[in-house]
């Protein structure tokens, strides 16, 4: 009894009683205050620090910064930066002594709104402005040395690894030329000795074989139309002397010519098409020819820097907030009075989930901030790969219409696009590559404005102070990232697997496939089997190719470094695409 009595009288006292009133009236006053201006209310707390004012302080400090943060983010990602500028603010002040890392990333945010400050912090040193420019940078941005190509401007052309030539296989299969008229002939012979007649009307078939060391076997039959008489033969045909023969009969308009299409059938094609599709037969040199790509210089202009050697790179100093917070007020305002209403030591708990915060909160905004600098980057990269492209170019997954580049379009005389105007380059040349450039940046543009980063679901912060709440009630989770988007349209029946992982493993199956198909192409000795298995080689190769590429994308988009070996990969089965479109009709 004795016992009882004396918790009786404990909580009757006048002591208890007068302690319990003044905390009541306080907790009144400091809710009425708070209504309007809740940091004028937590003032009002230091001015009679001690036990009551801390209990009603430490709940509602940790209710604060969990509104003003919660309705900062929303203002921040809905772009309302007039909004979120004084949560923030206010979060940060009230944030300072418990995780200053935590106060830092939320004026970072502040910062990166880009916008004049409304709230002044009343510091005599900063003039009330809380921050100045970074003068390290411009826009959070300096040039730094660009790390795909070394700074050296220029890398390894990835279709012929730095050798400036590629294997000539040449045309395998039926070639019809067909003269309706007499065709004036002046040429020199197999000694080397000019000659000159005629070609009677007649129709030449002629059965071609690989390119081996600048040469190919050649079987053809002729057939005169007038007498129909037959003849035949074969020989061993540089290439150099067959491209003359058909720069003479063929590309001049002079003799008709038809090769077979992918389904084995004889097609006729024009002048300038066979140009095109026997343009390697002009540059072989003992079975070789130059890079389509690179056109022989064995390097490439890099593709991050443009040849410029630097590349923009998010400033250190600011971290790319462009602003440098005031050291005495650091963009918030003097918050040691806070000490005074609740001491770190009586808020451990909070300060552990706050400095988890800040983690998730520097991750989100390093990510969103990459994301931002990528885009300028890749305007920056648009806007230059744009220049000197024709603006009437066709571009498909296989080629490049353009206007011709010798004659600008004029046609006369030209040769290069025999009096056409236009020419078509192939995928895997440089010029398609040009414009397929264009393409992939302005998609990639595209992608990203389809999916921004949403901003992190950060917990409420514990109203008191218990260890076991931190593991009931963790942080936060990350917004999971974006995935990207393939490179080019996904052909017909291709699924894009989800990881990269998965892409690289389904694309290197494809080009083992292709590998396999081509390999039967160049062994088959009918026409049917030669252009099935090419075209199978070619749609393996083709779809092997963007799913290395989506590969690529997905992990330059989440900031990683794309490794050598999917680079190697990437470069190789570009190899065996050019080799499966040469193959194939």
């Amino acid at each position: 009894m004795k016992r009882r009595y004396f918790i009786q009288t404990l909580a009757l006292s006048p002591a208890a009683l007068a302690a319990g009133t003044q905390g009541d009236d306080l907790a009144k006053k400091f809710e009425a205050v708070r209504a309007t201006d809740p940091l004028a209310a937590f003032k009002l707390l230091s001015q009679t620090p001690g036990e009551a004012a801390q209990k009603v302080a430490r709940p509602a400090i940790a209710r604060q910064i969990t509104q003003d943060v919660a309705t900062g983010l929303k203002g921040y990602a809905d772009g309302k930066g007039d909004v979120a500028e004084l949560p923030f603010t206010r979060a940060a002040l009230l944030a300072d002594l418990y995780s200053l890392d935590f106060s830092r990333q939320l004026m970072r945010l502040v910062f990166l709104l880009k916008q004049p400050r409304k709230a002044g912090t009343g510091c005599a040193t900063c003039k009330g402005l809380g921050a100045a420019p970074c003068t390290a940078c411009q826009a959070g941005l300096v040039l730094g040395p660009c790390s795909e190509c070394e700074s050296k401007g220029s890398v390894t052309c990835l279709l012929c690894n730095g050798s400036g030539a590629l294997d000539h296989h040449g045309y395998k299969g039926t070639l019809v030329l067909t003269a309706d008229h007499e065709v004036p002939v002046r040429m020199k012979n197999d000694k080397g000795k000019m000659v000159t007649g005629h070609l009677q009307p007649q129709t030449l078939t002629y059965q071609i074989s690989p390119c081996t060391g600048g040469s190919f076997a050649l079987q053809w039959d002729s057939v005169i139309t007038k007498t129909g008489a037959k003849t035949n033969g074969s020989k061993n045909q540089p290439c150099s002397q067959f491209w003359s023969e058909m720069k003479m009969f063929v590309f001049s308009g002079k003799t008709k010519i038809k090769v077979n299409n992918n389904k084995g059938q004889l097609t006729p094609i024009s002048g300038a098409g066979a140009k095109r599709f026997l343009g390697d037969y002009e540059v072989c040199t003992s079975g070789r020819v130059p890079c389509d790509r690179c056109t022989g210089k064995k390097t490439e202009p890099c593709p991050t820097c443009q040849g410029r050697t630097k590349a923009l790179i998010a400033c250190d100093k600011c971290e790319g907030a462009a602003m440098i917070a005031c050291a005495t007020c650091k963009g918030y305002g003097e918050s040691a009075w806070v000490a005074s209403v609740l001491p770190p030591a009586a808020a451990t708990t909070m300060a552990k989930m706050l400095a988890d915060q800040a983690v998730i909160l520097k991750a989100w905004i390093d990510d969103r901030q990459r994301r931002a600098n990528r885009q300028l980057s890749l305007s920056r990269r648009l806007e230059e790969a744009k220049k000197g492209l024709d603006p009437t170019a066709k571009l498909t997954p296989d080629y490049v219409d353009i206007v011709c580049p010798r004659c600008k379009g004029n046609g006369s005389e030209c040769e290069d696009c025999w009096s056409a105007g236009r020419r078509e380059y192939y995928e895997g040349t440089g010029q398609y590559e040009k414009y397929a450039l264009v393409a992939k940046l302005t998609r990639q543009l595209e992608d990203l404005a389809k999916t921004p980063v949403t901003p992190p679901e950060l917990a409420a912060l514990p109203e008191s102070e218990s260890p076991a709440l931190l593991a009931q009630n963790p942080a936060a989770k990350p917004a999971p990232a974006p995935t990207s988007l393939p490179a080019g349209p996904v052909p017909g029946g291709l699924v894009l697997p989800k990881t990269v992982e998965e892409m690289i493993k389904k694309a290197d199956e494809l080009h083992e496939s292709g590998k396999t198909h081509l390999e039967k192409s160049k062994a088959a000795s009918d026409n049917a089997s030669w252009i099935d298995e090419g075209v199978k080689a070619l749609s393996d190769f083709k779809n092997a190719q963007i799913l290395y590429t989506a590969a690529q994308e997905k992990i330059d988009d989440s900031g990683g470094t794309v490794p050598r070996a999917l680079l190697d990969k990437f470069r190789t089965n570009m190899q065996g695409l050019v080799m499966a479109r040469k193959q194939v009709p």
